[in-house]
């Protein structure tokens, strides 16, 4: 994959978060005027056209991508990207399709309204879950690499065999400062940038 790929492939992924929110400003901006008339299907084609162009680049850089990243198990995280796009832009138009008529105080439009957004909390919270168990795994700090010094390595090794805590702070003055701790023992190790 070349960089020129790349980043065709990314910014049409990407510009689905773009169209989609100008679109519907466009579209509330005519219609609260109510001046000048234009079908609501041509806001639903352009949704829907930005929806499968974004579609259609996540999947083109999912299988392109695979070969080089696919040890960081990246089949999730594409899954719960392709998950937001079709709920994000399909499921208006379902409802909207599908749902009749309720009772008063609400209107048949502001009801819908209301019902998507209700969905949609639901479904993007469980999908933060998702993304939560895809994103975050046991083993992601197992290869992190500690500043050891020649000078504490005697005392590293004594302490490592009951270790209980690690902690690392990342100071404000630029300083990472490491400490490790057991019952006996307390090690402190200062790297400077």
């Amino acid at each position: 994959m070349t960089r020129k790929n790349f980043r065709i492939l990314w910014y049409g992924t990407f510009q689905s978060a773009m169209v989609r929110p100008i679109t519907l400003f466009i579209q509330g901006v005519i219609d609260s005027d109510g001046s000048v008339y234009i079908p609501h299907m041509l806001y639903t084609v352009i949704l829907a056209m930005s929806m499968m162009t974004g579609m259609w680049s996540l999947i083109i850089f999912r299988k392109a991508s695979t070969d080089f990243i696919g040890s960081y198990k990246i089949a999730g995280k594409f899954f719960v990207f392709q998950m937001v796009l079709l709920i994000a832009n399909v499921q208006p138009g379902v409802i909207q399709s599908f749902y009749y008529s309720c009772f008063p105080p609400y209107t048949f439009a502001t009801r819908q309204i209301m019902l998507n957004y209700q969905i949609t909390i639901i479904e993007f919270f469980i999908l933060a879950l998702f993304s939560r168990c895809f994103y975050r795994r046991s083993s992601d700090n197992d290869q992190v690499n500690l500043p050891i010094t020649d000078e504490n390595i005697d005392e590293l090794k004594s302490a490592a065999g009951d270790l209980q805590q690690l902690v690392v702070d990342g100071g404000s003055d630029g300083n990472i400062k490491t400490s490790l701790s057991n019952d006996k023992t307390s090690i402190q190790i200062e790297d400077s940038n």
